[in-house]
């Protein structure tokens, strides 16, 4: 929640999210949804201790859309940035 408003208050500096698939009161899945209601091109990539699942799939399909396993190192964030970006 504390995301959303921090993306609604500074849209325009914002350029990249990392979301959790785990997160509390708002997982990274409905987070995402209201992110990309705010900028529905804002590039999002999600890090989960779990595989890539197909709701993660589908919505890489909209585009703008990373995901890396964690734990990662240092080089596969940076690699996930590049391709969402």
């Amino acid at each position: 929640q504390e995301a959303v408003e921090i993306l609604r208050r500074n849209a325009a500096s914002i350029q990249l999210v990392i979301l959790d698939v785990i997160m509390p009161k708002m997982d990274g899945y409905r987070t995402f949804e209201a992110l990309r209601k705010i900028n529905n091109t804002l590039p999002i990539i999600f890090c989960s201790g779990y595989a890539e699942g197909d709701r993660i799939t589908d919505f890489r399909k909209r585009g703008h859309v990373g995901f890396v396993p964690k734990p990662f190192q240092v080089a596969q964030l940076i690699r996930a940035i590049q391709d969402t970006l």
